[in-house]
């Protein structure tokens, strides 16, 4: 039983191409960067400090205040 190989899809108009391609070019290339444990470990920590700013600082004043 032989198989026919199927028709390439019909040619994309150049612009879309050439955008298709640096695309795929980059993503990739800044992916790989960040998946790095060095990154990973920068922006989670970044995040926890974020997340800790966002829950205790905006009691700050009100401890300092109340502190004799």
């Amino acid at each position: 039983m032989s198989t026919s190989p199927a028709a390439p899809p019909p040619a994309a108009p150049a612009f879309t191409r050439v955008r298709t391609q640096a695309a795929g070019a980059v993503w990739p290339r800044l992916w790989q960067a960040l998946s790095h444990p060095l990154w990973t470990a920068a922006l989670t920590m970044i995040t926890a400090a974020a997340v800790v700013a966002h829950l205790f600082l905006p009691q700050l004043p009100t401890a300092l205040a109340a502190d004799p």
